[in-house]
């Protein structure tokens, strides 16, 4: 048998233990989903589910791991590009990492075996980063998809990746049999591939272009077990593991490893990245939306790092960078996807050519990696020596009522001015095309193209140029431009621009040149309305064109439209100036309940400002009311109105009866009986003649000190819970039956007197209800219904009737649950689900007001409407709805009967209810004027230029980021502040509600009597129209005073000697009062507005919503109804960015504003003017011009009444007539006071003022 010659060489084997730290965020996935508390996703039905969470690999006791085979791919990967090219670097690298011959299909494993890393120190302090969960030590990443078309979100693309956090230590330890060359090089990758310095560092998992997956090295422990290791082991004759007798090395030996190693290794280079740094022009803010956990935090908050700093995520920057990258190449014609229609997935470097347009083939696609990646970002403090966050509160102002749309206000805290540094990797050998590209995407970057994180149009995420160093200048030249020219033209993409024909031109008229004669008595309401005809929708976008080829797109920069009209971009630089004081407001500073609030004048950096949002709305409200567009804000709430005294009243009360689901009432006590106590024929079912009349009994003196207020404040009303009886020696009434003939031919039931009778049975004062233990012969059982005054002070009358004695049957009274449960059907009488839907819906009109300001409550009892005293105002509701009224069984409640069947027309707690205007504001309205939903087929011009958002909250819905960006007004002297006016407390913020008819409506035709408009027409009326668009008057003007505002009386009259319209003249209700500092008038201010794709009709229509006429004023801010906000703009300049030149031009340095405007301003202003409806253009210029205000403005007072008190008393005289009497005489109707608002024309050369009534009954 031949003998075996081959040698065998004893290789050693070696543990290396390596201490790994997360430097930045950190995914290696799964294919599995996971959910976190607070991450939901709110569905079409409206129902909340719990998101999807991309899940993080986990081991079997659920925490994240690094799989051993991910860090031996990234090390092999990092190791192919980083080593030598020499035949004994390449052979080491192979046996020590493995390597695959795929001609043959055969391989090797390679010598090292890497374990599975694990969590070895975790992080203790979590809270700065989304949904921390501290026992698994992840938190979640969101991202979203923006449409390049209208660069908002795209609607369902939300996703949510697990990740580990920066500062989380793993431990990975590696094993095997390796030679002393091997283990040389494997501690060298390991040191310097991830080395904090290290120019391409090794990265793991998931999204490494955007700078995840990067880890610091911090330590490395080495053991041995070689010849000498094996002998002693052997020479010990232990009886443990070979393991056991492995030799530690030393840092030194371990150093010189490292030494070694890296001499296989190519010397690091920094060509391939590059530094950028930059800040921000103003407010910044990444939203996170887990902070937000209680209603009373701020609604948006800073993203943030481990330090608690503004953190700007790498993937925002790339993905803006590739939007406007994109942007570029269509703008030169070349061929460019859509993110939301990607390109196809590639497998090869021969697809590329055919299946990636230019933008994927830089910034990567399915199966194709970014050639350019951003490694880190890193905040670098803010422009100012200290860290800077302010609140920002914003609020929509409806174009209808003037006041906030209550679900359109929210908050966000923002970092003034944060500075950011970026380290980008942009390799070498990039294409010169791609590097013109990259290079003209930071020339728009540097000039503030390019918004960072949230609320664009808010002014918020705007690069400050200047602070731009130093980017990738070196990439823009001449050469890389023209071959990225070339690229385009070689790879042209298909772009259609299709435009709309502006309105057609429409005949000037002239105004009537009667003027209207200034009575003494007459005033201003603060306001009027610009009329909302219906629009021309000719010319208005078409849903189904709302596509990539509207020239609108913000996929690219057009130059002209389909038809060689052109389009422009650029922008326009304007002055304010205050003519009036102004105040915007800014943070609130609560003070105790014996002040009114302090707010503080909004500010950036700590000077006085105007935020971008102030002026955004209010030249976007202008431009929707000149160009008839939709209100953009129009909220669709239900108008309610206290019902007058009588007619409206309910009177009778019954039992809430619930039988299977279904509410009824079981008739307890009657109403208020109407002309010779005859009960009106709806109630003859609910109270038999066969039957006592049953009259309840008001309880006299209940709020005044005695014995009722004593026994009463003991007590708690009747319910299921409290089910106590108690006796009275209530008189006996009965009914009588009269027949009646002729054509009514019916019976009436009529009360038979015992005794003298009001309003139910009268008793002695001070009479008390008594227990059946106390209860004399002669007494009847009852039950107590009881409102109660506690915590109530000031809101319930101390002369009001509210607590009542009901009578009820000694069957009732002996047990009153079965008596109840043995009701039958012909006792209890249906209230049918709409009754009980218009209840709630009114009572939680009343709720929902207090909820938002819940620090004006105080105590449970003060909630509104008010619950019964001693019962709950629901059956268990929580969160937002624990306040909320509800109906429930054993409910006492007045009711009316149906004149039409044998049910309940309407319920309530309060004898004196609401009635509720059957529309809604937006059926009143063109369905073409409301805001966007999914019943309208076309899209207004403001809508297109401001933006909008579909309101359908379950529907799939359209929106559009607009084409317009504002900056915030500044003060136009750095060196010298503006001025401010002293401390001054507002009256009251308030006006009158919707439906208000005789100010807020009209009749559609005019009708003999008058347009005036009772409250209870609104539901028997299809003549009835809104005005139109609120519109705020200036006030009357005197230039004579240092504030240019006239000064008025108490009584609201001209005096000189007075107070400015806006100062408080009393202390009363002093918590809903407020104290500013106003600027003072002569504050200058400058901004800017830049737009884009805008045809000359769209220009001019800014420029006419910047300054309609020479004569006109905005009115902005806080105090618009009490005489504050008058301003003046002046359009300095307007200049216009060639876009396709720009990108297209064979020189460099091409001026951003590379010519003026080729036309004069009115040219544009003319363009759009001239087809503005008459009537319309007509009430803009005519409420905007101070000079047309000839009286006194302020809310509707009566004649010698103080304007801030009892400001219903001039709407009871115009609705009822004047109180003619004394003492609670009768109301005297005059209808020369039914007085409304005179709707402005065409022909309108005044605007015409109300008339002070008379008021006799003071």
């Amino acid at each position: 048998m031949a003998r075996n010659n081959k040698q065998y060489h004893f290789i050693p084997r070696w543990e290396i233990k390596v201490n790994l730290t997360t430097r930045s965020f950190l995914h290696i996935g799964c294919d599995e989903f996971t959910d976190r508390p607070g991450l939901e996703i709110e569905q079409k039905d409206g129902s909340k589910v719990k998101a999807e969470i991309n899940a993080f690999i986990k081991d079997s006791n659920g925490k994240p791991y690094l799989p051993g085979s991910t860090i031996k791919g990234n090390i092999r990967k990092w190791l192919e590009t980083n080593k030598k090219a020499d035949e004994e670097t390449c052979k080491l690298f192979n046996t020590l990492l493995g390597f695959t011959v795929k001609m043959q299909d055969e391989g090797c494993g390679g010598s090292a075996e890497f374990h599975n890393a694990v969590i070895s120190s975790p992080l203790e302090d979590g809270n700065n980063f989304p949904y921390w969960d501290v026992d698994l030590q992840t938190s979640v990443e969101t991202s979203t998809v923006i449409d390049r078309v209208t660069g908002t979100v795209v609607d369902g693309r939300l996703f949510s990746t697990e990740v580990v956090p920066p500062e989380v230590s793993f431990t990975l330890i590696i094993t095997g049999a390796m030679t002393e060359q091997q283990v040389s090089l494997l501690t060298a990758v390991i040191k310097d591939g991830f080395a904090e310095d290290c120019p391409t560092p090794i990265t793991i998992g998931a999204d490494s272009g955007n700078g995840f997956g990067r880890f610091r090295f911090d330590s490395i422990h080495m053991k041995c077990l070689g010849t000498g290791e094996v002998l002693n082991w052997l020479e010990d004759g232990s009886q443990d593991m070979a393991a056991t007798a492995m030799r530690s090395l030393s840092p030194d030996d371990i150093e010189q490893h490292i030494i070694k190693g890296r001499n296989y290794l190519k010397s690091p280079s920094v060509s391939d990245t590059v530094t950028i740094e930059f800040g921000f022009a103003g407010p910044f803010l990444v939203n996170d939306p887990s902070r937000k956990k209680r209603k009373e935090d701020i609604d948006h908050q800073p993203l943030r790092d481990s330090a608690g700093n503004a953190r700007l995520p790498a993937k925002s920057i790339r993905g803006a960078m590739r939007s406007q990258a994109e942007k570029i190449i269509r703008t030169l014609g070349g061929w460019c996807c859509d993110p939301v229609n990607p390109c196809p997935s590639v497998f090869s470097v021969v697809e590329i050519n055919d299946r990636l347009c230019l933008a994927c083939r830089v910034f990567g696609a399915t199966g194709w990696k970014s050639r350019i990646s951003i490694q880190k970002v890193e905040y670098k403090g803010t422009a100012e020596s200290t860290r800077q966050e302010t609140v920002q509160d914003f609020v929509a102002i409806d174009r209808f009522h003037g006041g906030g749309k209550e679900t359109a206000k929210f908050d966000a805290s923002f970092s003034w001015r944060p500075q950011y540094s970026i380290l980008m990797h942009i390799p070498s050998d990039l294409e010169g095309w791609a590097k013109g590209l990259l290079a003209l995407t930071f020339r728009d970057f540097k000039e503030g193209d390019i918004f960072l994180g949230y609320g664009r149009s808010k002014g918020y995420g705007r690069v400050d140029s200047d602070s731009v160093k130093p980017g990738i200048d070196t990439m823009l030249t001449e050469s890389n431009l023209e071959l990225f020219r070339r690229k385009c033209d070689d790879n042209p993409g298909e772009y259609p621009c299709k435009t709309r024909q502006p309105p057609n031109l429409v005949q000037p008229v002239e105004r009537n040149n009667l003027t209207e004669a200034a009575d003494e008595g007459s005033f201003h309401n603060p306001y009027h309305f610009i009329p909302t005809p219906k629009p021309m929708i000719e010319s208005w976008l078409a849903k189904e064109d709302f596509d990539e080829t509207m020239h609108d797109s913000h996929a690219l920069y057009r130059d002209v439209d389909e038809n060689e009209e052109p389009l422009y971009h650029g922008k326009i630089s304007c002055t304010l100036t205050t003519e009036t004081p102004v105040f915007v407001g800014g943070k609130h500073d609560p003070r105790n309940d014996t002040e009114p609030q302090q707010v503080d004048h909004y500010t950036e950096n700590g000077e006085i400002a105007i935020p971008a949002t102030t002026l955004r709305g209010l030249l976007s409200s202008l431009s929707e009311a000149a160009s008839n567009s939709s209100m953009r804000v129009l909220d669709d709430g239900m108008m309610s109105y206290r019902q007058p005294v009588g007619s409206g009243s309910l009177s009778a009360i019954g039992m809430v009866v619930i039988r299977d689901g279904k509410k009824f009432i079981y008739p307890l006590a009657l109403p208020i009986f109407g002309e010779r106590d005859k009960l009106p024929q709806e109630y003859h079912i609910m109270f038999p003649y066969t039957q006592k009349a049953p009259l309840k009994v008001y309880l006299e003196r209940a709020y005044l000190a005695g014995n009722m207020k004593s026994f009463l404040d003991k007590q708690n009303s009747w319910n299921l819970l409290n089910e106590k009886i108690f006796y009275l020696p209530v008189p006996e009434f009965s009914f009588s039956r009269v027949h009646t003939m002729g054509a009514e031919n019916r019976d009436v039931l009529k009360i038979s007197r015992r005794g003298n009778l009001i309003l139910g049975a009268r008793l002695p004062v001070n009479l008390c209800p008594r227990s059946k233990e106390k209860a004399l012969p002669g007494d009847i059982p009852g039950i107590l219904r009881i409102l109660g005054k506690e915590g109530r002070d000031g809101e319930v009358p101390v002369g009001k009737k509210h607590e009542l004695f009901i009578p009820v049957s000694d069957g009732f009274a002996s047990n009153p649950r079965s008596f109840i449960d043995n009701l039958t059907s012909k006792e209890l009488f249906k209230i049918p689900d709409e009754v009980v839907d218009r209840f709630e819906e009114l009572a939680d009109d009343r709720t929902t007001q207090q909820i938002k300001h819940p620090g004006n409550v105080k105590n449970n009892n003060q909630w509104l409407p008010f619950h019964l005293k001693g019962c709950t105002r629901n059956d268990g509701l929580t969160g937002k709805d624990e306040k909320r009224l509800r109906v429930q069984e054993g409910d006492l409640m007045y009711f009316r009967p149906s004149p039409q069947s044998p049910q309940v027309a309407e319920i309530s707690f309060s004898a004196v209810w609401r009635g509720r205007v059957n529309k809604t504001v937006h059926n009143y309205f063109p369905p073409e004027l409301v805001q966007f939903n999914k019943n309208r087929e076309k899209i207004s011009p403001a809508e297109l230029l401001f933006g909008f958002v579909q309101q359908d909250k379950h529907e799939k819905s359209l929106s559009f980021a607009g084409k317009v960006v504002l900056s915030s007004g500044k003060q136009l002297r750095e060196t010298e502040s503006v001025s401010r006016e002293n401390e001054v407390t507002l009256k009251i913020l308030a006006s009158p509600k919707l439906p208000s008819p005789s100010l807020y409506f009209k009749r559609e035709n005019y009708i003999e009597g008058g347009n005036y408009i009772a409250k209870n027409e609104m539901n028997n009326s299809s003549n009835i129209k809104p005005r139109g668009r609120k519109q705020y008057l200036h006030a009357l003007s005197n230039s004579e005073d240092p504030k240019g505002v006239q000064k008025i009386s108490r009584t609201g009259s001209v005096d000189d000697g007075g107070n400015y319209p806006w100062q408080s003249m009393n202390n009363d209700n002093i918590k809903q009062k407020v104290c500013i500092r106003p600027v003072s008038k002569d504050g200058c201010f400058t901004f800017e507005m830049e737009f884009e794709n805008c045809t000359e009709w769209e220009l001019g229509m800014l420029l006419y919503a910047l300054r309609p006429s020479q004569q006109y004023r905005h009115k902005i801010g806080m105090g618009k109804s009490i005489g504050l906000g008058t301003v003046r703009i002046d359009i300095n300049n307007l200049q216009f960015i060639h876009r396709k030149n720009r990108y297209n031009a064979g020189i460099i340095d091409v001026p951003r504003y590379n010519y003026e405007a080729g036309h004069d301003m009115d040219y544009f202003h003319n363009k759009f003017a001239d087809t503005i409806m008459p009537e319309i253009k007509n009430s803009i210029e005519l409420l905007g011009d101070p000079r047309n205000v000839r009286f006194p403005v302020h809310y509707p007072q009566v004649h010698g009444a103080d304007i801030e008190d009892k400001t219903y008393q001039w709407f009871v005289a115009n609705d009822s007539g004047t109180n003619n009497g004394q003492n609670g005489a009768a109301y005297k109707k005059n209808k020369a006071e039914e007085s409304s608002l005179t709707e402005l024309d065409e022909i309108s050369n005044t605007i015409p003022g109300l008339e002070r009534h008379e008021w006799l009954g003071r």
